[in-house]
């Protein structure tokens, strides 16, 4: 089994959807913080494949490694972020305000906000940047650690006798990041891509580590520290973000468990095959991820603002709503860039 079909797996099962919909049903009420769970294993997997990727398509052309993901990340998101801006001004700004503290809202959503949401990067600088969008958080996180990555790739490309040792040291400094962030109590004003950072250095040193010529004690010493630090990121945050404290209370600890679960088992798994080719299957339902994780909020004040049935039988309608809407996403919109995808790409998956 390829990584990206453990990855694409993952991904469809979307936890987040039982998450962002479960305020709002009440019979939806888990022990575990599935949203949390979504959010950090998504930030895990995706250490591994920003490396996985430059290994296999990008190692002589580290430009057209952010090119592709430009292109993947922005089109949908400045089309589902416009799609909730509107669902939510003609549903009613209050419809989501009592389940989402008023993130789902256009209150206090100015101008300084829409270039910030839309630019994404940007979207930490203003704690109101994701109002119409609040799962917009995670995708600034994640073009933040592109931006990274791709520094590291051109330098890596330079000087390429020492790449091993490059990446242990932006290992290193991610870490210490996340370390003086905590320590400091700044997780707010630093709040991005270095408050998840050992998320995504695990997953990069697991690949690297799968990697023959990568093996060793240096990578070995970040794989554990990031390991650890992953722990922790977990065990102090309620929810998929925001510093509580370290605490082992039940849903902390059942989310770490669960981590370290999948963790481990993704290890196994990619030591047996570091690459494999996808299915056709799989790479649809890794198409529709996206579209349906940014789509869930505004179709559910569109829920909200028109249905009263929040039984199972209205999450359900709500569910297949989402996956047909982003289904007609992939198709009639994001398709439209497959060809320069795999153009810059210079190879099939």
């Amino acid at each position: 089994m390829g990584i990206e079909e453990v990855y694409n797996k993952i991904s469809i099962s979307n936890s987040e959807f039982v998450a962002h919909t479960q305020a709002a049903f009440d019979f939806l009420n888990t022990a575990l913080n599935w949203a949390g769970i979504g959010v950090w294993l998504f930030y895990f997997v995706s250490g591994y494949i920003i490396f996985s990727a430059q290994d296999a398509f990008y190692k002589d052309n580290p430009v057209g490694f952010l090119k592709n993901r430009i292109v993947r990340i922005y089109p949908t998101m400045w089309l589902c972020l416009t799609i909730s801006i509107i669902v939510i001004y003609f549903s009613g700004q209050n419809n989501l305000y009592n389940l989402y503290n008023n993130d789902a809202s256009l209150f206090n959503y100015g101008i300084k906000e829409i270039i910030y949401s839309y630019s994404i990067v940007g979207g930490f600088l203003s704690s109101t940047s994701w109002s119409p969008l609040p799962q917009g958080f995670t995708t600034t996180v994640e073009v933040q650690f592109y931006l990274i990555a791709f520094s590291l790739f051109i330098l890596a490309g330079r000087i390429p006798q020492k790449t091993q040792l490059i990446f242990f040291i932006a290992g290193l400094l991610c870490l210490i990041s996340y370390l003086l962030i905590e320590l400091t109590g700044t997780q707010y004003r630093f709040f991005g891509a270095f408050r998840f950072s050992p998320l995504f250095v695990l997953g990069a040193s697991i690949f690297l580590e799968n990697k023959n010529k990568n093996r060793g004690v240096w990578n070995k010493l970040i794989l554990a520290s990031a390991l650890i630090l992953s722990i922790h990121l977990i065990l102090s945050t309620e929810g998929s973000s925001g510093y509580e404290g370290f605490s082992l209370v039940e849903d902390r600890t059942n989310s770490a468990i669960s981590c370290m679960i999948f963790i481990g088992a993704f290890y196994w798994l990619t030591n047996i095959s570091v690459q494999g080719k996808l299915k056709t299957a799989d790479r649809i339902l890794g198409e529709l991820t996206y579209p349906m994780y940014l789509i869930q909020i505004p179709m559910l004040a569109l829920a909200l603002g028109h249905f009263e049935d929040d039984g199972l039988m209205g999450w359900v309608l709500l569910f297949l709503f989402c996956i047909a809407l982003s289904a007609i996403i992939n198709l009639g919109f994001e398709r439209r860039f497959y060809s320069l995808r795999q153009h810059i790409r210079g190879k099939p998956l």
